[in-house]
């Protein structure tokens, strides 16, 4: 075991951890347990300071099952890694994260979404999983053996124990290029999610930006297609390193105006433009200057909005937002359509992603942006937000919560598996 400092891509934490690889899962005997994947989120939630933090180090395997259209994994193998073996068997998956240098294991406990979860997400793909916690030993998981423990995993936020491996419904792929059918511009909100809801593509990659004053106050360009017929290159997914360092570019209202203009521009034509399945499926990971333009602070906050109070949302947030004027550098839309246990990140709705600049105005800001949040039933995205604390996730998941932790508890009798959200002080009592 060794101390190391480690840092949050949104610079709400660094700090000096205590720091162990596991070679041998039986050797995890510590009594406080965090885990890390590659160390690449976003967020802080793996980072509680107390814990002792444990990186699987394990043998990397993955087997392809083609009749079955099943994948076998390490949860320590990285997203890309796996996207690249599947790619050369044409094959996909449809719900990895946008940035590609995450682990399996990090992307089940976190139930990650992927570019259209419309059709499904982490959850809906996973079809067994073998967990190792110390308070109980091995155990195989799946919808129908020990199926609680495996609602409880998904989106469990590493809270059940280690994933050692897992089953992943995989799909044929019809081609590595995507075409691009609608390449459209708005600056009417209705019109913008009129469209999401009514288009059924693989594919909708979206920016949203907001005009401060404006009655029509968002801008948004949505591009969209699906896989062309027959029309393959087999090139491996480079991965490219997130950066620390930050320039605080975006605090600036020219940058920022700047950043919109470019990504609003009209892309060539509609129907001719080809997209890679690498680029179209993790689009972070070609764009990573993005994240070094921004200041030493920020938060990425997203939630799935009630179909039902979407308008009523959007109206009230552009009050809050022409009182308090946040600088939301860039926002993203989509639609889910499916269902969440516990505290996955899951339901029918819209997906709104916003990235705040945290400056000394903020917190005044936030403070009624949550509140709007509860006051229409919106599901926020855990892992995502540094901010967020237990007594919030209590007001938005009330009962799931409440389950979530009873069970939780009666999991971690000894042994105490925790992050920055649920550790021993608060949560295990």
């Amino acid at each position: 075991m060794e101390n190391k400092i480690f840092q949050s891509i949104d610079g709400l934490f660094k700090e000096s951890l205590k720091y162990f690889k596991v070679k041998n899962i039986e050797n995890i005997n510590y009594k406080r347990i965090s885990i890390i994947g590659k160390g690449n989120s976003i967020s802080s939630l793996p980072f509680k300071k107390g814990s002792t933090l444990i990186d699987l180090e394990i043998e990397k395997k993955i087997k392809l099952r083609k009749n079955k259209r099943i994948i076998e994994v390490s949860g320590n193998m990285e997203a890309f890694k796996v996207h690249n073996f599947l790619l050369k068997k044409k094959f996909f998956f449809p719900s990895f994260p946008s940035y590609p240098m995450v682990t399996i294991g990090a992307c089940i406990a976190n139930c990650t979404h992927g570019i259209s979860p419309k059709f499904g997400v982490m959850r809906d793909y996973v079809k067994e999983i073998v967990l190792y916690n110390p308070n109980f030993g091995t155990k195989v998981l799946s919808k129908r053996k020990n199926s609680k423990l495996f609602n409880l995993t998904i989106g469990g936020m590493g809270l059940t124990g280690v994933i050692i491996k897992a089953k992943l419904q995989v799909f044929k792929l019809k081609s590595s290029y995507i075409s691009i059918s609608d390449n459209k511009k708005f600056d009417n909100f209705n019109d913008v999610y009129n469209f999401l809801k009514k288009n059924n593509h693989i594919y909708n990659q979206n920016n949203l930006f907001f005009k401060f004053g404006k009655n029509e106050f968002i801008i948004s360009r949505i591009s969209s297609g699906n896989f062309t017929k027959s029309n393959y290159n087999f090139k491996s997914l480079d991965v490219s390193n997130i950066k620390s360092f930050r320039l605080g570019f975006l605090r600036i209202s020219f940058f920022r105006k700047l950043l919109e203009k470019l990504l609003l521009i009209k892309e060539y034509t509609t129907n001719q433009k080809l997209i890679h399945i690498n680029e179209a499926f993790f689009p972070s990971n070609s764009r990573l200057i993005y994240f070094n333009l921004m200041s030493k602070k920020f938060m990425e906050n997203q939630v799935i909005i009630p179909h039902k109070n979407v308008k009523l949302f959007f109206k009230n947030f552009q009050k809050l937002y022409n009182k308090y004027s946040p600088i939301i550098t860039l926002g993203h839309l989509k639609i889910f359509d499916g269902k969440g246990e516990y505290l996955q990140f899951n339901g029918k709705g819209l997906g709104l992603t916003l990235h705040f600049i945290i400056d000394k105005n903020f917190y005044e800001f936030y403070q009624k942006f949550l509140k709007l949040n509860i006051k229409y039933k919106c599901k926020p995205n855990l892992y995502k937000n540094s901010i967020i604390q237990i007594n919030d996730i209590k007001n938005f998941y009330s009962k799931d919560f409440k389950k979530f932790s009873h069970e939780i508890r009666k999991i971690n009798k000894k042994f105490f598996f925790e992050n920055r959200l649920f550790y021993q002080d608060n949560f295990y009592k």
